[in-house]
């Protein structure tokens, strides 16, 4: 990070972030952004944490960070939008609690065939209301949510190297090794046994 992006983690809860007006100059455009305390989505929090393990060195390092810094600040900017609670209220018809335990839901059975209805069902709502308040809690829809967790967790998966490829795919959901290879070739670019090989 450089002299104009600054993350301070003063504990384990809290956190401030600064941006200084000079990191946008190069956008040619200045940026009015306040923020208080607030409880940030599943999308920010995942950013937060990515930035923080963050690994490398150099300007290969220092490029992955920023172009994390700026989805964080986008994040929260279009988070930000919703300035009346009736606003809010219309965005999530069900409660934050809720759309958590749709996410615990998910987590526990990812190796299980998933889909909007039973989660639904699991919680005890509507699949509209379910997809309305999971897209504006997380930032993201269901479907990109447990795509994502299960790619991140057949990273993790995949570099401990305790399982075979076959047993990552059974463990994140997939019913063969082939749409587990595809769907991984898809969002990380790489086969799994590539990427089994540079780890």
């Amino acid at each position: 990070m450089d002299r104009d992006t600054v993350l301070d983690l003063k504990n384990n809860y809290v956190f401030k972030v600064k941006v200084l007006p000079s990191f946008f100059d190069r956008y040619g455009e200045t940026l009015n952004f306040l923020t208080s305390s607030k409880v940030l989505n599943y999308t920010a929090k995942n950013l937060l944490y990515e930035i923080l393990k963050q690994e490398g060195q150099g300007i290969k390092r220092k490029l992955i960070l920023e172009a994390k810094i700026l989805l964080l600040i986008q994040n929260l900017l279009d988070t930000s939008q919703s300035l009346s609670s009736k606003t809010r209220e219309m965005a999530m018809p069900i409660s934050e609690t809720q759309v958590q335990k749709a996410i615990q839901f998910i987590q526990v059975n990812l190796d299980k065939k998933l889909s909007v209805s039973n989660i639904a069902n699991e919680i005890g709502t509507n699949q509209m209301y379910l997809k309305r308040s999971f897209k504006a809690y997380t930032g993201i829809t269901i479907y990109q949510f447990i795509q994502k967790y299960r790619m991140d967790l057949a990273i993790q998966l995949i570099k401990h190297k305790k399982h075979t490829l076959s047993e990552v795919a059974t463990k994140i959901g997939f019913s063969s090794l082939s749409s587990f290879s595809q769907a991984f070739r898809n969002y990380h670019g790489v086969n799994p046994s590539q990427f089994l090989v540079e780890s």
